[in-house]
């Protein structure tokens, strides 16, 4: 029997959100309290989309109707009206274009609706909200919702506001047939099995690098195995996700390995699953020879946190990391981001940490009044060879700028070597002057004011 997984509804949104193609999801519920996103919550939020749709106006199209009529108008069926004319019944079946809201967007819509109405996850006053929306919605009619209806859905300059009510109402879909699936649900958290959630990550991973990151090529490969004989026998080898390197020197393979322990138990003794380990192992041999690879196994974290390295040689590397898929979706965020996100052996979340704590640590007490200010409006351009990091004091824009060479203005200053602590030095700087009432003047070296 598989084992399940208590995955927050909140973030299997999230990866929903990506496995679709539609992270914009995530960015307009970015002000929300993440514990507030629950199956109730996007079930609300369907439903207000399908509001404001309501007040713009349904979209409306051409659509063909048949009808058995005895005024004609439009094209007459001759074979559908046999029957009537054998008969000897006054009738003929013509068939017109009518200008009409049943087009699949609004059928699609109408469905989803109708789905809430009788969805036991969902509150009754929600329900009871859905089955208002339906009153709209009179004239269009009703279709099984399938995956195949979604990928016939197109969008153009004249439908393209209905893509957050569809985007949505393919994520409630894409819920409801988990929950069909799996028995204990609730509104804030979805239990699933290692095979529903393996498939879901790794579609999830491919998506998520695809879409976050620019450095890396993406794509899933499959390899040839360095075998001579007979390989019609041979399994296929195809990785989950495979990250090239612009430069063409550096890729990183990574194995979404959902298991509800990360170890094996052998005579009581706890390793890594072995043929996880051989897996992964193997993709790497069969990768060109001067390639600096890193191949990674993530699993789900279950009480462990992992994240140890191994070194086959200088240029190949093996990792096993774990995602809590229990915690805040910003930390799952930041976890799988530093996995490409490296500056000269460094860590790019661990860089943004230093810089946050500069940040952190500064409270500026001017001399004119008892107000403090805090910097709180920075943002570093994730690159240390040309380090730059804009904040804001006040109504002051401030640029800190420390290239990888510098040039003949510092000359004189006292400049540190490393990037960082010459950062905090100018802003502790800029918070003696501002105190004492003299911030107009600039003396420090690699800070530019911006009027």
């Amino acid at each position: 029997m598989d084992q399940m997984f208590k995955v927050p509804i909140r973030n299997l949104f999230c990866l929903l959100s990506y496995v679709n193609d539609m992270p914009e999801l995530i960015e307009s519920l970015n002000d929300v309290d993440e514990d507030l996103i629950t199956y109730d919550f996007i079930v609300n939020q369907f439903i207000r989309e399908v509001g404001w749709l309501h007040r713009r106006g349904f979209v409306k199209d051409y659509v063909e109707k048949q009808e058995v009529t005895n005024r004609l108008a439009g094209r007459i069926l001759i074979n559908e009206s046999i029957p009537y004319l054998v008969g000897r019944k006054p009738v003929l079946v013509c068939e017109k274009d009518e200008y009409s809201p049943d087009i699949l967007l609004n059928q699609v819509m109408k469905s989803t609706l109708q789905s809430i109405c009788v969805n036991r996850y969902v509150k009754k006053e929600t329900r009871k909200k859905s089955f208002m929306q339906l009153d709209y919605l009179h004239e269009v009619g009703e279709i099984q919702l399938t995956k195949k209806i979604f990928s016939q859905i197109y969008f153009g300059r004249q439908n393209v506001h209905y893509k957050r009510m569809i985007h949505l109402a393919k994520m409630l879909f894409e819920l409801r047939l988990l929950s069909h699936k799996q028995g204990k649900w609730s509104l804030f958290s979805a239990e699933l099995d290692e095979k529903a959630l393996n498939g879901i990550f790794e579609k999830f991973l491919f998506h998520f690098y695809r879409i976050e990151q620019k450095d890396y090529r993406v794509a899933s490969e499959v390899l040839k195995w360095g075998l001579e004989g007979n390989t019609s026998f041979l399994p296929q080898m195809k990785t989950d996700v495979s990250l090239t390197h612009q430069n063409g020197l550096e890729k990183i393979i990574i194995d979404a390995k959902f298991y509800k322990n990360a170890f094996q138990e052998h005579f009581g003794k706890s390793t890594f699953h072995s043929h996880n380990m051989y897996q992964l192992f193997t993709y790497l041999m069969h990768q060109k020879k001067e390639l600096q690879l890193r191949g990674i196994l993530i699993y789900p974290t279950n009480g462990t946190c992992l994240d140890e390295k191994y070194q086959w040689s200088e240029n190949v590397w093996m990792e096993v990391m774990t995602v809590d898929l229990d915690g805040s979706w910003k930390e799952i965020h930041r976890s799988l981001m530093a996995v490409v996100d490296e500056e000269d052996g460094i860590k790019k979340d661990e860089i943004q940490a230093k810089i946050d704590k500069v940040f952190d640590s500064i409270s500026i007490y001017p001399e004119y009044t008892s107000h403090i200010i805090r910097i709180t409006d920075y943002k570093w351009n994730q690159e240390m060879k040309d380090f730059r990091v804009e904040y804001h004091v006040g109504r002051r824009k401030y640029v800190f700028h420390y290239p990888d060479e510098l040039d003949a203005l510092v000359e004189g200053y006292e400049v540190s070597d490393d990037k960082l602590e010459q950062l905090e030095n100018e802003v502790n700087y800029i918070k003696r002057m501002m105190e004492r009432g003299i911030g107009e003047k600039e003396y420090y070296p690699l800070t530019e004011v911006k009027r």
